[in-house]
């Protein structure tokens, strides 16, 4: 699959790294909290596929195609890349919105040729 320059849009993503736990020191001894926050990699850009969300779609009265993610229902759009970005699940990815993060990866799939990325929308307030 060649994606058309003129199809392309710049994406901005954040690679997620991990939960850390939160520690306090206090009289110099570390406590461990028991508090976990997630943590991120550096804002990074792309230039991909985006499709049209999932709700705005035209269909027929029935489909017949391949599913490369396999059976996930639950995501909303999908981002197509020639190239591995290295972007794993659970990371950020800012598509409609330049100030916050407003979709998460939900899984990767990787072929011979492309790499396709299923993401959910946030929905913060």
């Amino acid at each position: 699959m060649r994606i058309l320059e003129r199809d392309k849009q710049t994406i901005y993503y954040q690679n997620y790294l991990g939960k850390t736990e939160k520690t306090k020191v206090v009289g110099g001894e570390t406590i461990r909290l028991g508090e976990y926050e997630e943590t991120y990699d550096d804002v990074k850009s792309a230039d991909v596929y985006v499709s049209v969300p999932k709700s705005t779609r035209q269909s027929g009265y029935g489909q017949a195609q391949l599913e490369p993610i396999g059976n996930v229902t639950h995501y909303r759009r999908t981002i197509v890349s020639e190239t591995d970005l290295g972007i794993n699940e659970n990371s950020l990815v800012w598509i409609d919105s330049t100030e916050q993060a407003d979709y998460r990866v939900e899984s990767v799939g990787k072929s011979y040729h492309h790499t396709m990325y299923t993401v959910k929308q946030l929905w913060t307030l």
